[in-house]
Order: C-alpha cells, then sequence, then structure tokens
C-alpha cells in the first residue's frame, strides 16, 4: 500500500463533489445529486428539492410544472390533483366544484345547485321556476304546467288547490279567479269554469256553491243571478222557469217550492 493515500467515501445523500475535492457540497435547490454523486441534476417536473436533499414526489392536490425548482404549489380552487408528482391540476368538470386550495377531489354540487361550466369554486343555485333534482347537476330544468319550484330547488310541487300554472318555470302558482275553481283531482295547469248550477265570487277556491233557489247560475258564475218576477227556480238551477199556469211569482227570487206551496192563484 502506498503511504499517505486516504480511502475515498461516496457524499451523503443530497451531496456531491468534482474530482480532487475532499469535501462534499450541498446541490442547490431543485436538484440532487447524480449516481455516482460528482454533479447534480435537475428534478423533473412533478417533482422538487430543497437545498442539500433529493428530488421528492409532489403530493397530491399540489403539482410542479417546470423543472428543477425547491417546491410544489397547491391547486387553486376549483382544480384538483388526485395522483402523487402531479404536473398540473385536473379543473372540476361540470356540475362539481373545489372550495379550497390543495384540493384531491372535486365535490358534486348538492341537489338545488348546479354548475354549467368547468373550474368552478361553487355551486350555483337554481333560479326560480327550476329545480336541480339530483347531485351533480350541469343544468336546472323548468318546472312543468300544474308545479312551481320548492324554496330548495331540488324538487317541483303540485299547486295548491285553488290555484293553478300554466307556463313552464313557475316558482309560485296563481290564484284561481272568480267564476272558477281547481281541488285536489283536477289538472293545475288552468282553472276550471264552475258548473251550471254554481258560482264563485272569491279567488283561489277550490269548489264552487250551489245557486241557491230563486237564482240561476250559468257556467263560470262569480254571483247568482236573480230569477226576476214570473219566474222561479230550485236549488242548483242554471235558468229560471216561467211560473207555472195557476201560480203567480211576485218575488225577484221566488223558488219553486215557495211557487208551488204558497203561491196558488185564488179562485175567482
Amino acid at each position: 500500500d502506498q503511504v499517505g493515500m486516504e480511502e475515498c467515501l461516496m457524499c451523503r445523500e443530497g451531496k456531491y463533489s468534482i474530482a480532487g475535492q475532499n469535501v462534499c457540497e450541498s446541490c442547490p435547490v431543485g436538484h440532487e445529486p447524480n449516481a455516482d454523486r460528482t454533479g447534480c441534476n435537475k428534478c423533473p417536473k412533478g417533482y422538487y428539492a430543497e437545498q442539500g436533499s433529493v428530488c421528492k414526489e409532489c403530493q397530491v392536490g399540489k403539482f410542479q410544472r417546470s423543472e428543477g425548482l425547491g417546491e410544489c404549489y397547491p391547486c387553486t380552487a376549483g382544480k384538483y390533483a388526485d395522483q402523487m408528482n402531479s404536473t398540473d391540476c385536473t379543473p372540476c368538470e361540470e356540475g362539481k366544484f373545489s372550495a379550497s386550495a390543495a384540493a384531491t377531489k372535486c365535490d358534486s354540487c348538492n341537489p338545488g345547485k348546479f354548475t354549467a361550466s368547468t373550474d368552478q369554486k361553487f355551486c350555483d343555485i337554481c333560479e326560480d321556476g327550476k329545480i336541480a333534482a339530483s347531485e351533480g347537476s350541469r343544468i336546472c330544468e323548468p318546472c312543468s304546467v300544474g308545479k312551481y319550484s320548492a324554496a330548495t330547488r331540488d324538487k317541483c310541487l303540485d299547486c295548491e288547490p285553488g290555484k293553478f300554472a300554466n307556463v313552464n318555470g313557475q316558482n309560485q302558482c296563481n290564484r284561481c279567479t272568480v267564476g272558477k275553481y281547481t281541488n285536489a283531482t283536477s289538472d293545475k295547469s288552468a282553472c276550471a269554469l264552475c258548473d251550471v248550477g254554481k258560482f264563485q265570487s272569491e279567488t283561489g277556491k277550490q269548489n264552487c256553491t250551489v245557486c241557491p233557489a230563486g237564482f240561476a247560475c250559468i257556467a263560470g258564475s262569480i254571483a247568482p243571478s236573480q230569477c226576476g218576477v214570473g219566474f222561479h227556480s230550485a236549488d242548483g238551477a242554471e235558468t229560471c222557469g216561467t211560473c207555472q199556469a195557476g201560480f203567480h211569482c211576485d218575488s225577484a227570487t221566488t223558488t219553486t217550492t215557495v211557487m208551488t206551496v204558497t203561491k196558488r192563484c185564488v179562485a175567482g
């Protein structure tokens, strides 16, 4: 053996030396030693290295799209990275969102909300008269006629009796006008006229009132009409009848019962 010769040792992890040096030096930020520790190489995309270290993978939720850097960057809200050593972040697709940075996944919009485009930080609420019935909706659908949107925007509800919705996309139903109605089993796209022999003088009603005797009610009546002198009617009449021979109808509201019982003409 030659006297004075010292054994050469491999530099430890994160350091290197060139020929003839008796000390090891740290690789700069974003670099790691090559295989024989004689120099440093840049960290590839998706990796990072602190000074005097080795290249490490970017964690999920972070990325690095350049070589030779000392840190990975968090994905911004609206994007995510679900793999290690990501070189970029993926935008959330329609119907999904990520509200915070460094997301590892996107969340689906709740029912009643939607996103119509990618890269969203939050979901929008469906506008009045429209709904999103399921999670992850990309659009909102209008409620059909006879229905209106619930406050939660996740379902359409039938109009209540006495109301109607005659166009798509309503967030409330309209009251039936006088002379009309809807009930629990009615088609709520329109109000029906009161049947003959009935009337309704108020709005928003689910039934009509039977026309009283001494009056007449045509279909859609908003109030009973008096028969007039010389005429009579029973309950629920569409028209009044002429006073029968041998009887007299001297009141404008003579009922059929009153005519036959108390209005017979006296002999002579």
